[in-house]
């Protein structure tokens, strides 16, 4: 476990340079900031667990003018699928992977992982493109109080019928409200959510 890792956004360190741990398994990495995956892949090549969280907030990054803003966080991920393609470098072991959806989208993982949580989804348009290589068998999703606004289901539901929810077998949502949205009817959330629509 460990805090604050700051890894250069667009830098990654070279690969004669990072330190390998070949038998480390789990890794859990709390406010960071951008990921650059690809280092994390060079360091715990046989990784099997893998928490991230960035420390950015999950929703309404255009408001915290300190946080990098949607485009930089769309480029960081570009970054790291392109940075594991080009070196055809990726997790192999990696069985559970942990994260907020705009960390998993950022993050950009290429490889396949049978059991995936999404923490605080609150960025919802993210959730299909991060979910595009992973493709997991079993996920836990825990959606913020933050929007069930049309919109946001409708992101969600495209998410959920896309190739990156097509292996799927099983699915937890755990929905967190506030007070003030006592009285929303999940039920009809429940069923804007399904997915033989």
């Amino acid at each position: 476990k460990c805090r604050r890792w700051r890894t250069h956004p667009k830098i990654a360190p070279g690969p004669n340079t990072t330190p390998v741990y070949p038998r480390m398994r789990e890794l859990s990495i709390d406010y960071s900031t951008l990921p650059v995956t690809i280092a994390y892949i060079r360091a715990y090549p046989n990784l099997t667990s893998f928490r991230f969280n960035s420390g950015l907030p999950p929703h309404e990054l255009h408001v915290y003018p300190d946080y990098p803003q949607p485009e930089a966080c769309r480029e960081q991920r570009e970054a790291n699928v392109a940075a594991q393609l080009r070196e055809q470098l990726t997790w192999v072991r990696l069985e559970w992977v942990s994260a907020s959806s705009v960390d998993l989208y950022m993050l950009g993982l290429t490889c396949r992982v049978p059991h995936v949580t999404v923490q605080q989804l609150a960025s919802f348009a993210v959730l299909a493109p991060a979910l595009e290589h992973l493709r997991p068998t079993r996920m836990d999703v825990q959606w913020g109080p933050l929007g069930y606004a049309k919109a946001a289901v409708e992101d969600v539901h495209a998410a959920l019928s896309g190739p990156g929810a097509s292996q799927l077998k099983s699915l937890s949502i755990q929905f967190e409200l506030y007070r003030a949205q006592r009285n929303l009817d999940i039920g009809s959330l429940l069923v804007r959510l399904d997915c033989d629509e």
